[in-house]
């Protein structure tokens, strides 16, 4: 055993006394060629290589910057070829008749580029297979003279991989890699030999292990109830970085990432009552659709990532990337670039990353009010795998394991059986299927529980009494959902209202000529003051209900009689 620049290698001896050409990489690990002194240029060339992995996405090879490059990864289980030579990217992408090419077997990869002359204009033809039988052939649009590259060979990873120009993929590679070789008419380089050789243009990163280990796929794991959770160590991502998972579910709203950064500090920098500023980061489901939220300081960036829904039950892949005030959200392959507001671009995060909601005591947690679920308590239920933060991946599994986190399992599966096919719901309850569990819907029943089965406390009022709940800290919020029953033989009447004695703001539901009327004021400006709904005889029990979130409103109203 001997150890060399960043990292650890170990050599295994084959029966014939030869090294292996082999290297195991477990996400954190990759080496690099330096080009720079000794630049290549050639009229073809070719690059074979061999893997073995379980990971359905990671980067195997890049080389090149700019507009300039050759990158090869693996990308949900399939080969993705992505070649710029200067005015624009050529893709290819190869898939097995069946089943991935992550199946832990050893897969054959081989790229050709050759140079044609035609009319006095250069074009590369592009040839791509994959064990000798899949084969796809393009032409790169270039005119040019030569192939060549002049940086660095970057096997099984590098340093920000996200960063990487052309790259489909945000994560290093896990698995094995053999026989890494790039040759042209000139010369070959054998590239896993020279790492194992240690040759000086060679720089090892993380514990290199050469020979082929098997590599443990990322178990998914389960978020059974709105209360799971699992905390994240804090993440250090400053001015760039990247995040990348999959999930899975048939909820329609719940909060996946959230972290924030740390409140203000003096009288000078926070006035007393008003709402803490603090950066953050968040991503969350609401009514099936993905939405990023962001602020660095300067102004919030709430995006609607997908143009569709994402809770029809199938993996979801969701990839973000970030430098300074630029980044791009992908989900399901299909790109989404966005901006913040001009100002700070560092994003300063000091809490830990939650993933799939929050502990119930939160008062240690600043919510910024654009982010309803974790406002509404919207935890959520399905499962997640393959996080990778900084390309780097978190086994959420062992996290899962290690903080006893309730309620989050390591599997993931989707039970054909209809929750609600038992009639759970008791009194009334509407029943609603969830992902793997039944959700009860007591409102408009006068039961709560997560069966409806426990009866609700009723009060009495004369038209002189009132109740008043104290808030002990000042609120601010764009989202609400407020549900009550109420019974009277009066026309008019006041049902709830919130005050403030730091604003005007107000959210009143009142009866009013025997119509629910619901008056929401912000900043002194009234908004859909008059939205009226009638209620029903007049005899029974009344279900009033209002939803408020942001620029949307809606209210029902109900009756039954008990």
């Amino acid at each position: 055993m001997a150890r060399v620049g960043a990292g650890q290698w170990w050599t295994d001896r084959a029966v014939a006394g030869k090294e292996e050409s082999v290297a195991t990489f477990k996400g954190n690990e990759f080496f690099c060629y330096d080009l720079s002194m000794t630049p290549i240029q050639s009229s073809t060339d070719e690059i074979t290589l061999s893997f073995r992995t379980l990971q359905r996405n990671g980067l195997m090879l890049h080389t090149g910057k700019s507009a300039d490059y050759v990158n090869l990864s693996l990308k949900s289980g399939a080969v993705w070829l992505v070649i710029n030579l200067g005015s624009g990217a050529f893709e290819a992408l190869v898939e097995p008749v069946n089943g991935k090419f992550n199946d832990n077997a050893w897969h054959d990869v081989r790229v050709t580029r050759n140079l044609r002359q035609h009319a006095g204009i250069g074009h590369a033809m592009v040839t791509i297979s994959v064990d000798g039988i899949l084969t796809t052939t393009g032409y790169t649009q270039e005119d040019y003279t030569m192939l060549g590259s002049d940086d660095f060979f970057y096997i099984g990873g590098s340093p920000n991989t996200a960063d990487l120009p052309g790259s489909p993929v945000s994560n290093n590679f896990m698995g094995c890699l053999k026989d890494v070789v790039y040759k042209n008419n000139d010369f070959k380089l054998d590239l896993s030999r020279l790492a194992i050789e240690r040759d000086p243009k060679i720089t090892l990163n993380g514990d290199l292990v050469f020979r082929c280990e098997d590599v443990a796929a990322l178990d998914p794991v389960t978020f059974e109830t709105p209360d799971s959770f699992i905390s994240l160590p804090k993440w250090n991502t400053k001015k760039t970085g990247s995040i990348s998972f999959d999930f899975r579910t048939t909820e329609p709203s719940g909060l996946l990432l959230f972290s924030h950064g740390r409140p203000p500090q003096g009288p000078k920098e926070q006035k007393p009552g008003r709402e803490l500023k603090t950066d953050y980061f968040a991503m969350e489901l609401l009514d099936g659709y993905l939405y990023l939220l962001i602020d660095m300081g300067s102004g919030k960036t709430k995006l609607k990532a997908s143009n569709k829904k994402v809770n029809d039950g199938d993996w979801c892949h969701v990839d973000f990337q970030r430098e300074g005030r630029r980044g791009s959200i992908s989900v399901n392959s299909r790109s989404m670039p966005f901006s913040s507001p001009e100002g700070s671009e560092i994003l300063d995060l000091d809490s830990d990353m939650y993933l799939g909601g929050l502990p119930e005591t939160k008062s240690d947690l600043i919510l910024p009010p654009e982010v309803w679920t974790a406002l509404l308590n919207y935890g959520y239920v399905g499962c997640v795998r393959d996080l990778f933060i900084d390309g780097k991946s978190r086994d959420v599994r062992r996290l899962a394991e290690i903080q006893s986190a309730m309620g989050v399992s390591s599997f993931c599966t989707r039970e054909l059986q209809k929750r609600c096919s038992s009639a759970p719901c008791g009194n009334g309850g509407i029943c609603k299927e969830g992902w793997n569990r039944y959700i009860c819907d007591c409102t408009g029943t006068g039961f709560l529980g997560p069966n409806c089965e426990i009866e609700s406390t009723v009060l009495s009022y004369d038209g002189s009494m009132y109740l008043k709940i104290i808030v002990p800290v000042t609120m601010h919020t764009e989202a609400e959902d407020v549900a009550l029953r109420f019974m009277s033989q009066r026309a008019y009447g006041l049902l709830m209202a919130t005050t403030s004695k730091e604003s005007a703001d107000t959210l009143r539901l009142e009866l009013d000529g025997g119509r629910i009327k619901l008056t929401v004021n912000l900043d002194c400006i009234r908004i859909d003051c008059s939205l009226r709904l009638r209620c029903g005889s007049g005899h029974g029990w009344e279900t009033a209900a209002a939803r408020w979130e942001e620029e949307e409103k809606k209210a029902s109203s109900g009756n039954s009689t008990e």
